[in-house]
């Protein structure tokens, strides 16, 4: 192996992993950026109109990229957003990646946001909240946030009492109809 010219890379990994650390977390929630090939799946911040890819430092080199690929799991939060006029639901979106996602990595997770917004906004499969709930019971350490744009007051009653009644029958395993 040839050594290296990088200072970073000389230091430590001591000093390395706190560097890391440093670098690969978020002062806001990242969002989850699902692609056609899972492999090109991406956690990204949304700046002026765009998604940016937030783990740069991967690109470097190979021994970054060991280093880094996926830390910034590790230290920021993601968020999962819904689109009802694509029908990714957030759940789904969040258990598609769960799915490719390395076992080693899931338990790096700390902070997860499913957010279901849009006007008329489609119910998530009872099948994707139980698979969530699931999640959650294995990795207690984990905080999950479930978000639904429907489910508020502001709305028409009867929107708010059947999302509160459809969310309640699926985690509790009752069949919703």
């Amino acid at each position: 192996m040839k050594p290296s010219y990088s200072r970073l890379l000389r230091l430590p990994g001591e000093l390395r992993n706190r560097i890391y650390r440093y670098t690969l977390t978020s002062d806001r929630p990242l969002t989850f950026v699902e692609s056609i090939r899972p492999e090109k799946d991406r956690l990204a911040f949304f700046i002026h109109g765009t998604f940016v890819e937030f783990n740069q430092s991967k690109y470097v080199c190979r021994q970054l990229y060991t280093e880094t690929a996926g830390l910034e799991l590790k230290y920021s939060p993601i968020t999962f957003f819904g689109n009802s006029q694509l029908t990714r639901l957030p759940a789904r979106l969040f258990n598609n990646f769960l799915s490719t996602c390395a076992t080693s990595k899931v338990s790096w997770l700390s902070d997860i946001i499913l957010c279901a917004y849009g006007t008329k906004y489609n119910f998530e499969s009872a099948q994707n909240l139980l698979l969530v709930a699931e999640f959650c019971r294995l990795h207690p350490h984990v905080r999950v946030e479930y978000i639904d744009g429907q489910f508020n007051m502001h709305g028409a009653p009867d929107t708010f009492i059947d999302r509160g009644a459809y969310l309640a029958m699926a985690i509790r395993r009752t069949d919703p109809g």
